[in-house]
């Protein structure tokens, strides 16, 4: 080192004691680096991306339930979703039991429905997969161009690039659930063969082998369900094809299964507390627009803000204005969760994939370089 540089490590007699930075002690350290998903997420862009994710689900959904009627398909109704509607409740908790049993009741009632009805969940939940995975690459992407380069993208850059893959985000996203239906076919054919006499002697000694192949069925699904996020920042990261990705989140999974549950529930505090606030601010805005909206009005217009069945005339359009309103405000809020999922998944990649592979979290896929 020359001398005329000062060394600030090393007290120095007739100088302050150097001063520690934080930085200074979480510079070796990978999980700091899962805090700024947040704040990655509140990103203009990224955000504009989980809005308008949001919106393509919501209108997925609004034409599933159009297209078959409650009546016609259980997925439609309320029952469909026992599991799923408790997550909110079960992340708040931080109870890992909980969120397990939680996740497993879910899966497992919609794995029951997807085989009661295959077609129609078919029609569902493919639209539903390709838009996390579209959505989530383009998040993704911008997110760790951001963190590793320091570069911005725009929305259109990021689109752009996630719909010039989209061939290995559906290999990505819908591939093991293609392995899965193949494998649940094989499965089906025992119950043809059960039903005949003597023949149903073969068709109980197969069912070891149904058995393996369901075993199999239930492993592939979790490994998905646990890893969807992890692959799909794979891939945007990575550049590589949709089987390598999803053969590396299955692999960190596997290797590092308690790391990465120590990053997920990182991730999980810091996200539920953030989009918890998010939320209560965007509630508390539609309870003070309505409550300061009532103030001088009538009952006529009490009628319009609370969507009274006794409305007349023009009330209920007026209504429906003011609940497209408060929609479009709670649409923002699910567009920053959906940013916030995919910015997590891509700091909790670099993070295990340092862990695992000892690749530096700033050595990202660049195509312009």
């Amino acid at each position: 080192m020359s001398p005329s540089k000062h060394n600030t490590n090393s007290p120095n007699p007739g100088t302050s004691e150097p001063k520690v930075l934080l930085e200074d002690l979480t510079a070796d350290l990978l999980w700091p680096s899962l805090l700024r998903a947040p704040a990655m997420a509140f990103s203009p862009s990224r955000w504009f991306l989980g809005i308008i994710a949001a919106f393509m689900l919501v209108l997925v959904t609004s034409i599933y339930s159009a297209a078959f009627s409650p009546a016609e398909s259980p997925l439609t109704t309320q029952a469909a979703y026992p599991g799923f509607q408790s997550i909110p409740y079960a992340l708040s908790t931080l109870n890992p039991a909980l969120i397990i049993n939680t996740l497993a009741t879910g899966a497992q009632h919609h794995i029951a429905l997807i085989a009661q009805d295959p077609w129609t969940s078919l029609a569902l939940y493919t639209p539903i997969l390709l838009i996390m995975g579209i959505f989530g690459f383009a998040i993704t992407r911008s997110a760790s161009i951001e963190f590793a380069l320091g570069r911005q993208t725009d929305t259109t850059a990021s689109l752009n690039a996630a719909l010039r893959t989209i061939r290995q985000i559906a290999l990505t996203t819908l591939g093991p659930l293609l392995a899965v239906a193949i494998l649940a076919a094989i499965v089906m054919l025992l119950g043809p063969i059960l039903g005949l006499p003597v023949v149903n002697i073969l068709a109980a000694i197969l069912y070891f082998i149904g058995l393996l192949l369901s075993i199999l069925i239930v492993c592939i699904l979790t490994m998905h369900l646990l890893t969807l996020p992890l692959s799909i920042s794979a891939l945007a990261i990575e550049g590589t094809d949709g089987f390598d990705a999803l053969q590396r989140a299955y692999a960190y999974l596997i290797a590092k299964p308690i790391r990465l549950a120590i990053y997920a529930t990182i991730l999980i505090i810091l996200g539920t507390t953030i989009t918890t606030i998010v939320a209560i601010l965007a509630n508390w805005s539609i309870a003070t627009t309505d409550a300061l909206a009532s103030t001088l009005t009538n009952d006529a217009g009490r009628r319009v803000l609370t969507g009274d069945s006794e409305m007349a005339a023009t009330e209920p359009l007026a209504n429906r204005i003011i609940f497209l309103a408060q929609s479009t405000l709670q649409l923002i809020v699910i567009g920053y969760t959906m940013s916030l999922l995919f910015c997590s998944s891509t700091m909790a990649y670099l993070c295990i994939r340092r862990v695992s592979d000892g690749q530096d979290i700033t050595e990202i896929w660049d195509p312009t370089s």
